[in-house]
């Protein structure tokens, strides 16, 4: 057999590798294209088949999205309700600490009555709290439990005693208070009468009242006023009370060694008459 030339067989191996090459290469073309055009049949596939679910699902959408608006409303107001009240919170903590006064100083005069529990107490307490350097009290047999029960009120008691304030409390001293009445007498000065009905408090600037207290539970009507005239009517009549009243600790006496309602009117008899002497 006839030898090929080196020069010829090298000749042919490249042409047959370069002829590989440009296979391979026109193979991967073909791929990529084939790759591509599935890639855009699935993209196309894909938005016809979203496009058909938007418009099988619309009014379903529709609702869904209403729905969560609404939800969002609620969750909003809800969050508003929160920080009202712990707008509100801070503010008391702040008129009890001293720190602010919620109840605007103004000249207008006025009288207005406070219904629902937390209307009623809150103007009770910053009345309390404005308190400068004396007040009036006269309550009915509940008053030294609600006072010593009711945090709140107690706390603004202890400040008085702190700062010095002065505070004079007629109330009806009774076997069923004896208890609330010792531990009251450490902030304020104490006297008694029998038969006390209604609760009111005059300070310098202000008047408040309650009709009912029962322990430990929040008031829930209160009455307001700041015209003059009527804190002057009020404290003149708390001196009249106030001069007729025994000391508390004469009324204890009496509670615990039972001294007979006689021997207490010849008490008081003979108290007016060494004053009017």
């Amino acid at each position: 057999m006839e030898k090929v030339p080196f020069d010829i067989r090298e000749k042919k191996l490249k042409a047959r590798i370069g002829k590989r090459k440009q296979f391979k290469t026109h193979y991967k073309k073909l791929t990529s294209e084939a790759k591509t055009d599935r890639e855009q049949s699935n993209l196309s596939q894909n938005r016809e088949h979203q496009y058909q679910v938007m418009n099988s699902a619309e009014y379903t959408t529709y609702f869904a999205t209403e729905l969560e608006l609404r939800f969002a409303l609620i969750s909003l107001n809800y969050r508003i309700d929160v920080m009202i009240q712990s707008i509100s919170t801070l503010k008391l903590w702040l008129q009890l600490t001293g720190c602010i006064s919620l109840l605007p100083r103004t000249a207008i005069e006025t009288t207005k009555v406070y219904y629902g529990e937390e209307d009623a107490m809150k103007i009770l307490l910053q009345a309390m709290a404005n308190v400068k350097k004396e007040a009036v009290i006269c309550s009915d047999a509940n008053s030294p439990a609600f006072s010593m029960a009711m945090e709140p009120v107690k706390k603004l008691y202890i400040a008085f005693r702190e700062t010095g304030v002065r505070i004079r409390q007629i109330v009806e001293i009774t076997k069923d208070n004896l208890h609330y009445c010792k531990e009251f007498m450490d902030y304020v000065e104490l006297r008694h009468m029998d038969n006390v009905k209604g609760n009111m408090a005059v300070s310098e600037t202000e008047y408040v009242a309650t009709a009912v207290l029962e322990g430990s539970m929040p008031v829930t009507q209160t009455i307001y006023s700041n015209v003059k005239a009527f804190l002057e009517q009020q404290h003149y009549f708390f001196e009249n009370l106030w001069s007729k009243a025994i000391p508390a600790e004469q009324r204890i006496k009496e509670l615990e060694e039972e001294t007979p309602p006689r021997e207490r009117k010849l008490f008081m008899v003979k108290k007016i008459q060494s004053k009017q002497f």
